[in-house]
């Protein structure tokens, strides 16, 4: 699956679970379709190797539940617009969910 791909090839490991969705996703520039950018969230992810990253990129990775993430959003530590919305959008799939 691409998403995997992309999730190992950017944190170093795998999810156990991930939420992709239709709702999940949105158009960075209303007036480029190719600008859409699908989203999708991780969850339970296994570090298993190294990270593969763009030149320039940094993605720092630690471990929190699902609200405590919410809270960094309200906080001002997750700032990503990618990242806000796909926690904002997540919100239906993890109601009900351990968190």
């Amino acid at each position: 699956d691409k998403k995997l791909n992309k999730v190992y090839s950017k944190l170093g490991g795998t999810p156990n679970t991930y939420m992709a969705s239709t709702e999940a996703g949105f158009y960075q520039d209303m007036g480029i379709s190719s600008s859409y950018n699908e989203l999708f969230l991780a969850l339970n992810c296994v570090k298993k190797g190294l990270q593969n990253l763009d030149d320039g990129e940094f993605i720092r990775h630690f471990e929190c539940t699902y609200l405590e993430a919410l809270e960094l959003i309200d906080m001002g530590y997750i700032e990503g617009c990618n990242s806000i919305i796909t926690l904002e959008k997540s919100k239906k799939y993890m109601k009900g969910k351990i968190l």
